[in-house]
């Protein structure tokens, strides 16, 4: 080839490497410079954007969950359906059907006029004469659907299914008994347990307790009665059905709001660790800037954050968004009004948040 093609060659890869250093430094003193940094700090804001919508992917778990349930990290239960009624292994009586093996004492039949109930000695305790199922609705009470919206409960006992006539909730039966007995080092505590009708039903002691309302509580479950409680590490609710079976659920100390394109997940943070954790790591953000005037509401990846759910301190909503603006809600005022601030934030921190996110809610629910 020519020398002069070589030349030319030359002559263009230097002009580019030049072009290059005049994007990644400001320019002169000229307004053209300044213009020229705008610009620069634009492209580099939206390499960054790039790059975490590459790197932030939607935690498959989120989707798994489903909507929010304050009710759904469970501690505890005096009620398993699943492992009060199983199926029978093999054929008890002869002459019956069995479907069920009911409190391991009890047997579920099946006939041409229904269901009926067997005791341990294969005696019909509950007859099958109408009744289009038969289920434990605890560990000691049966519910004998008749069809049309009418039931009968019946409670076993040594052997015996005996009809009860009332089913109405008596919140009464319900309380916590301040401890008294048993371990030294709680007697002189305020340290209490949770009875039912004079029994205790669940071991754990609580160094605090107050009803709440289940109408405010964010939960599909149906609650005929609900505590909040504290056992002098974490908070917890205490919830009992119609049937006064005890649930215990871990409470909410913050809740989490992501979207990534068309997907979309929440769920609660119920473990105060993680919770201090995520303080942690949002107040370790670097504030790059305060821009009040910036618009919510573009449509864009985001995550949520709503912080001081379960405890003294104030409630607050922070909302960043894949470019790196942060959307601070403080709620500190009697009146529930917020103050609102606008912060810009490295886009790593989105990216360092659904990570945490992943994490996080993984381990409080990717085992149930």
């Amino acid at each position: 080839m020519s020398i002069i093609y070589h030349t030319r060659v030359f002559l263009l890869i230097t002009a580019a490497a030049l072009a290059l250093s005049g994007c990644q430094k400001s320019g002169g003193n000229d307004s053209g410079g300044k213009n020229s940094g705008t610009s620069e700090s634009r492209t580099s804001k939206e390499q960054n954007v790039k790059m975490n919508e590459k790197r932030a992917e939607f935690p498959q778990i989120l989707s798994e969950l489903g909507e929010a349930d304050v009710l759904s990290n469970e501690v505890f239960t005096t009620f398993d359906e699943a492992s009060v009624m199983v199926e029978p292994e093999t054929q008890p009586f002869e002459g019956y059907k069995c479907t069920a093996c009911v409190a391991e004492n009890y047997y579920i039949f099946m006939t041409e006029n229904g269901y009926g109930l067997l005791n341990g000695m294969g005696e019909e305790i509950i007859k099958p004469e109408g009744i289009e199922k038969l289920s434990a609705v605890s560990n000691e009470l049966i519910c004998a659907n008749l069809g049309k919206g009418k039931r009968v409960y019946y409670k076993l006992s040594e052997g015996s299914a005996r009809v009860v006539d009332n089913m109405d909730f008596d919140g009464s039966r319900i309380n916590f008994e301040l401890l008294t007995d048993g371990d030294e080092e709680y007697q002189d505590s305020n340290h209490f347990v949770v009875t039912l009708d004079g029994e205790r039903i669940y071991d754990s002691k609580w160094t605090s307790f107050e009803i709440v309302d289940p109408k405010k509580l964010d939960t599909s479950r149906n609650c005929a009665s609900v505590y909040s409680a504290w056992n002098g590490t974490g908070k917890y609710y205490l919830v009992f059905d119609r049937y006064y079976n005890l649930t215990v659920y871990k409470a909410e100390y913050a809740k989490v709001m992501l979207k990534i394109g068309e997907d979309y997940g929440e769920c609660y943070i119920t473990d105060p660790d993680d919770y201090d954790d995520l303080v942690t790591l949002i107040n370790s953000f670097g504030n790059e800037g305060r821009d009040n005037t910036a618009e919510t509401g573009s449509g864009g990846d985001y995550i949520k954050i709503a912080g001081g759910l379960s405890s003294e301190e104030s409630k607050w909503i922070k909302t960043l968004t894949a470019d790196g603006y942060c959307y601070t809600e403080s709620f500190e005022d009697e009146d529930g009004s917020a103050d609102i601030s606008v912060d810009v934030m490295n886009p790593r921190t989105y990216t360092d948040l659904v990570d945490w996110t992943e994490a996080a809610v993984t381990s409080e629910y990717g085992t149930k």
